[in-house]
């Protein structure tokens, strides 16, 4: 299970996702259930390009990589939907019952724009796979996690300091919610002249922030 948000902003779009990773490991009638942090978000293309992974991992993780490659390729000088979706496909084609997949694509080459890669009808012999263009806001992971209410409530397309905060706040409630599945918290700030991976210290921050502003609802209520 993941957490991703990625909002559009008037001057960019924030992709924010947590970085705890999963893993059943099973031996015969046992299971271990492990956890481990890394990064869910693959920065690349010359860096015009930032794509956050969900659900299985380990295939979109290979089609992320699939479509970086392809970056400079004539396909991207127009519409790159029809060419995710056929990179998607071949992938999942192989990939048995790790066909589950969600990918949060973000290019800043030709022009910045947010695209969501998912796989529908997993498991039922009707694979399908989409890319859609998104115009405002998309959450892809633990779509379940009620913490999804500060993007519908809060979101509105203004400058990405205020889009930071809102992510920041999503992702970290999404762990409050889902603490065995969801922890951590990464943020890509995207523009015009490329990607910008915050950096850890910049992370923890936004974090506590999250935090601050939770106590601080409390303390509304129990006022």
């Amino acid at each position: 299970m993941t957490m991703q948000v990625a909002m559009v902003g008037t001057d960019g779009i924030v992709l924010a996702s947590d970085t705890c990773w999963n893993l059943t490991t099973a031996e015969g009638y046992y299971g271990t259930r492990q956890t481990s942090s890394s990064s869910k978000v693959i920065v690349g293309g010359g860096g015009v390009a930032a794509i956050a992974l969900a659900r299985n991992m380990e295939t979109s993780a290979e089609i992320a990589r699939l479509i970086m490659s392809e970056m400079n390729v004539p396909q991207w000088s127009g519409d790159p939907v029809e060419r995710m979706e056929v990179l998607a496909r071949g992938v999942l084609s192989t990939a048995g019952g790790r066909d589950d997949v969600q990918l949060v694509v973000v290019l800043s080459r030709p022009k910045l724009c947010l695209f969501v890669v998912e796989s529908r009808g997993f498991g039922s012999g009707d694979l399908r796979v989409t890319c859609r263009p998104i115009q405002d806001k998309i959450v892809c992971g633990d779509v379940a996690n009620s913490a999804y209410f500060w993007a519908q409530k809060y979101y509105r397309r203004t400058d990405t300091n205020y889009l930071i905060q809102l992510a920041a706040q999503l992702i970290t409630d999404a762990h409050t919610l889902n603490p065995t599945f969801v922890d951590g918290l990464e943020l890509v700030i995207c523009g015009q002249d490329g990607v910008r991976r915050l950096e850890d210290a910049e992370n923890s921050a936004l974090r506590e922030g999250a935090e601050r502003r939770t106590e601080q609802i409390a303390a509304i209520f129990r006022a």
